[in-house]
């Protein structure tokens, strides 16, 4: 019994105990590195709207080609196209004439134009 009284004074009196520390590890509650933390989080979230802003405008002017792309609408371009040909056409005919004249008039809404 005296062996195991005296080793146990001698291990006691060689072990120290640290003193127990509690910290948390979120800069929110420990205030270490808080300003970091919130700058971070500020940048997350303006990044996030940045983003769903983008989003919104790829997807607006995707949904505007896609009506500039419909067969319809590739119709109407061909013929306002060949109309306007056409237009510029008889204007061409009509100031330049097949006699060898380099002059010619014509007129559009009342007003003749030489």
């Amino acid at each position: 019994m005296r062996k195991i009284a005296l080793i146990m004074c001698l291990f006691s009196s060689v072990s120290f105990a640290n003193e127990l520390q509690f910290s948390f590890k979120s800069p929110a509650f420990s205030g270490n590195g808080y300003s970091s933390h919130v700058l971070t989080v500020e940048n997350l979230e303006q990044t996030r709207k940045q983003k769903m802003m983008d989003d919104r405008k790829a997807a607006a002017a995707q949904a505007a080609a896609d009506a500039r792309n419909t067969n319809l609408q590739k119709f109407l371009n061909n013929l306002e196209s060949r109309i306007y040909a056409t237009i510029s056409q008889n204007i061409a005919a009509q100031l330049f004439k097949s006699n060898g004249s380099t002059s010619g008039e014509f007129t559009v809404d009342g007003n003749t134009m030489q």
